[in-house]
């Protein structure tokens, strides 16, 4: 059985990564402190799929 991700895994599992550090790791601590939800963030994930 063969375990390894697609290549279309991958792209997803790089886009994922990339967009966390862009958009959600320089905000997570204020996110956290501020213990509301950003819907900024929320939003320009749902645009990426």
């Amino acid at each position: 059985m063969d375990f390894k991700f697609t290549e279309e895994q991958e792209a997803i599992r790089e886009m994922v990564r990339d967009f966390v550090d862009q958009e959600m790791r320089p905000r997570a601590q204020a996110i956290d402190e501020e213990e509301k939800t950003d819907f900024n963030i929320i939003n320009k994930a749902a645009e990426l799929g």
